[in-house]
């Protein structure tokens, strides 16, 4: 938790860079069951990067003083997991969609968001198509481009 972690970092002398990584580490919640599922880790790689994951599935092996039997296979599959890439950007929806500049970045985190939740699935086009639905209904009118 973030207490434990401050007061932790705070008696271990460490850096404003290195007690900041570690309150991010604490405020990142899951079991060590959460990396048996691949877009969880998909997921953290992504928001995070591939050594917050495998530091934040050592903590949580540790605080369930868990069977570390399987850890070595899952940090093998955290190293050479493929970090996703996003197919869109803010100026694609701009370019596409007639969208006012106010809801671009909403639109965008939610698309993101979306597409995470999906496992990471949909190209350009799709996200496009959905994208449109999203400003429809945050507007009530179509915005085709």
């Amino acid at each position: 938790d973030d207490n434990l972690a401050g007061n932790l970092a705070s008696r271990m002398h460490l850096s404003k860079k290195h007690r900041e990584y570690m309150m991010r580490l604490a405020k990142v919640e899951c079991v060590s069951s959460d990396f048996d599922n691949d877009n969880f880790i998909k997921e953290m790689i992504y928001r995070y990067d591939k050594d917050f994951c495998k530091d934040r599935i050592l903590i949580a092996y540790a605080q369930e003083t868990k069977n570390w039997q399987n850890l070595p296979d899952i940090l093998q599959k955290i190293e050479t997991m493929q970090i996703p890439q996003f197919p869109i950007k803010g100026q694609d929806i701009v370019n596409l969609i007639n969208v006012p500049e106010k809801f671009i970045g909403n639109i965008m985190r939610s698309l993101e968001n979306y597409w995470i939740s999906h496992g990471f699935q949909g190209d350009k086009e799709d996200l496009i198509k959905i994208a449109d639905k999203m400003l429809i209904a945050l507007t009530n009118i179509p915005h085709h481009g």
